[in-house]
């Protein structure tokens, strides 16, 4: 926040204020944040990797993670797990670390883990109403997967073809296949309301789901995937947002 270096939360209006764990004030070198379950008062939860190593998250449940991770992913419940710069994964699910050795990548969401191994395997994994644990390895060669935080993922095989699985409830076995468009694609994000967005090889955006937007007739690069809405960053280094943008969402500061 601007005018902020104190490492804590200024904004001094909602329950949900939390400060830093520990006195964090940066460098960091990456970011994430969840996707709350969309109910009023829910949190969001934003996780910071330090170039120093550690990981600090803070907002709804704030904590904070040992190690020297590449990226960090929180589930906005008090947990994460992230990727270690010396290979493998590390996860701080309920107070304990988790080891995960052979990760390559991750996604997670509310009760739920999704792992890409060094040999392309992907499992799923859904915390039981008992705190148990469902897995579910899914055949094939995968590159990326992405969560809506909700429940539901996406993921890339190697050769680009999307698919996607509806895992949200914590009591009957996971997932269900949902419907997903054909072709190749370079990347797949999800918001927390039922869309999705993909991006083909020529840096076209595709988004289905409930209430989609049309993608702006744009060439992108990337794409980020909010609550409600879709920003992407454009070939000549524009970023276009579109979808339901009551924060502001859409108001990209213009920059000389």
């Amino acid at each position: 926040m601007p005018g902020n270096d104190t490492g804590v939360n200024d904004t001094g209006n909602s329950q949900f204020d939390s400060p830093l764990v520990g006195v964090f004030p940066g460098p960091f070198a990456s970011l994430a944040l969840n996707h709350p379950f969309p109910y009023p008062g829910n949190p969001e939860t934003v996780c910071g990797v330090l170039k120093a190593g550690g990981a600090s998250c803070w907002g709804g449940f704030p904590f904070i993670a040992d190690g020297v991770f590449s990226a960090f992913y929180p589930d906005g419940y008090g947990n994460g797990c992230g990727l270690l710069s010396e290979g493998g994964g590390r996860c701080v699910w309920y107070g304990q670390d988790r080891e995960l050795p052979m990760v390559t990548a991750m996604s997670m969401a509310a009760y739920h883990l999704a792992l890409i191994d060094v040999a392309g395997g992907l499992t799923l994994e859904q915390e039981t109403a008992d705190e148990g644990r469902v897995t579910l390895v899914v055949a094939g060669s995968w590159k990326a997967i992405e969560g809506d935080g909700n429940g539901a993922f996406c993921g890339l095989q190697v050769g680009g073809t999307l698919s996607c699985w509806d895992f949200w409830t914590r009591t009957t076995p996971p997932p269900v296949l949902l419907s997903a468009p054909t072709g190749t694609y370079q990347q797949v994000c999800l918001t927390a309301d039922d869309q999705a967005c993909v991006l083909d090889p020529a840096g076209k955006a595709t988004c289905w789901g409930a209430d989609a937007m049309e993608a702006p007739d744009e060439t992108f690069t990337k794409l980020a995937c909010g609550n409600e809405s879709v920003c992407g960053l454009t070939d000549d280094g524009r970023i276009v947002c579109w979808g339901d943008c009551d924060n502001g969402e859409c108001e990209v500061p213009a920059y000389e």
